[in-house]
C-alpha cells in the first residue's frame, strides 16, 4: 500500500488519537509502553512525556490551547466533545448570519422565519 502523500500530517493526526488513548486511565500504560520517548512526532512526544512523568499541566495547557479546557469534573473526553459541540454552534450561528444578509431583500413570512432560527442558535448557546 502506497504511503499517503501527506504523511506526517498522517502520523501526527494517529499520534494525536495515541495521545486520546494514553488519556484514559485504563490505556495509559499499555500506550505509554509501547512508545519509547522520541519515537513520536514532537508535539506528541512531549504530551506523552509529560504523561509519564505526570506533569499533567502541561497537557492540560495543551488542550485549553486548543479550546478544551480540562477542569474540575471534566476529563480530556469531556472538554474536546464540549469545544466540538461549542464550534459546531458557533458555525450554525455564522450560517444564520450568511442567511440574514440574504434575507435583507426577503418578504415578511421569511424574515419570521428567520427570527424564529435565530432564537433556537440563541437557546442552545445558552444553554
Amino acid at each position: 500500500m502506497a504511503r499517503p502523500s501527506n504523511a506526517d500530517g498522517h502520523l501526527r493526526d494517529v499520534a494525536l488519537i495515541l495521545l486520546g488513548a494514553a488519556m484514559v486511565k485504563e490505556s495509559r500504560q499499555r500506550v505509554l509502553d509501547s512508545l519509547p520517548s522520541g519515537s513520536l512526532v514532537r508535539e506528541v512526544d512531549v504530551l506523552l512525556d509529560s504523561l509519564r512523568t505526570g506533569a499533567y499541566p502541561k497537557v492540560k495547557d495543551w488542550f485549553a490551547s486548543r479550546g478544551a479546557i480540562i477542569e474540575s469534573g471534566k476529563d480530556g473526553i469531556g472538554a474536546c466533545i464540549d469545544a466540538i459541540l461549542a464550534e459546531c454552534e458557533r458555525q450554525k450561528v455564522d450560517a444564520v448570519i450568511k442567511e440574514l444578509e440574504f434575507y435583507t431583500r426577503a418578504s415578511l413570512v421569511q424574515r419570521k422565519q428567520l427570527v424564529e432560527k435565530l432564537r433556537e442558535c440563541a437557546e442552545r448557546l445558552d444553554k
